[in-house]
């Protein structure tokens, strides 16, 4: 398709862009083939959807009753209760341990993954109640709730290192090989999570992309329309919010 966009090399292959401004090759490079399966609505990352009969962490402490827990002292207990509190919607309760400069860039950028991810919901659900069910999985990016690392849905926590204050804990998102690394340093009393996942104008884009799903959704359940006419609806409000993603995630080339 002409008017379809795709993902850098550049992403997968340049030096490591400064952690202030890009995502890390990982991040990138899986956000932008994610965003390409749904545009393209064809195979071409193969997702992996196991996840999502997975249980998520068990451990009491970090379930329901958050606010009776007291503050994570371990850099292993602060990527969980962060986990814990990113699932109940308790994001202030998260701002704590989080980088102050990058704090309000992570919290936009999970915001409006959550928009995306719920937009998604309604496009599946009015795709599947005029197509039926098999016909609304080509369009289903649901995926991309598990590409924010220590901030995704489905993780479990399963090392740290210590080297005086600062620390790495491994994660494993989803059933996802290879494992992520999560980087913390100690603020005071307490650890603080220092992650690559700050682009300022990607969270914008993301709201867009999921406006255009959302748009879709309603002209889905107002007009008669085939999953080809679906598909071309799509493209067509997408492709530039696409491409903007994709110059967003190139790394900027040294000076």
């Amino acid at each position: 398709m002409s008017e379809s966009w795709r993902p850098s090399r550049a992403i997968a292959t340049s030096r490591r862009p400064p952690a202030k401004w890009r995502l890390s090759p990982r991040h990138a490079v899986l956000l932008a083939c994610l965003l390409e399966v749904s545009l393209i609505a064809r195979p071409a990352c193969r997702r992996d959807n196991s996840h999502a009969e997975m249980p998520k962490e068990s451990d009491s402490r970090f379930g329901a009753a958050i606010r009776d827990i007291s503050p994570p002292s371990t850099p292993a207990d602060t990527v969980r209760y962060v986990h814990a509190c990113r699932q109940a919607g308790r994001l202030a309760a998260i701002e704590p341990y989080l980088d102050a400069i990058q704090r309000p860039h992570v919290i936009a950028l999970i915001q409006a993954v959550d928009r995306l991810a719920a937009a998604n919901q309604v496009l599946q659900a009015a795709v599947a109640d005029r197509l039926g069910p098999a016909s609304a999985r080509p369009f289903d990016r649901s995926e991309v709730v598990n590409v924010l690392g220590p901030f995704s849905r489905d993780l479990s926590v399963l090392g740290e290192k210590l080297d005086a204050n600062s620390a790495t804990v491994t994660i494993q998102v989803g059933t996802r090989l290879p494992l992520e690394e999560v980087h913390l340093e100690r603020r005071d009393d307490h650890w603080v999570i220092r992650d690559d996942l700050v682009v300022p104008l990607l969270p914008d884009e993301l709201h867009k992309l999921a406006a255009a799903l959302e748009d879709v959704a309603a002209a889905v359940r107002r007009d008669p329309m085939t999953a080809d006419q679906i598909h071309r609806e799509l493209a067509a409000r997408e492709v530039a919010v696409g491409r903007r993603i994709n110059d967003l995630l190139r790394p900027t080339p040294p000076p």
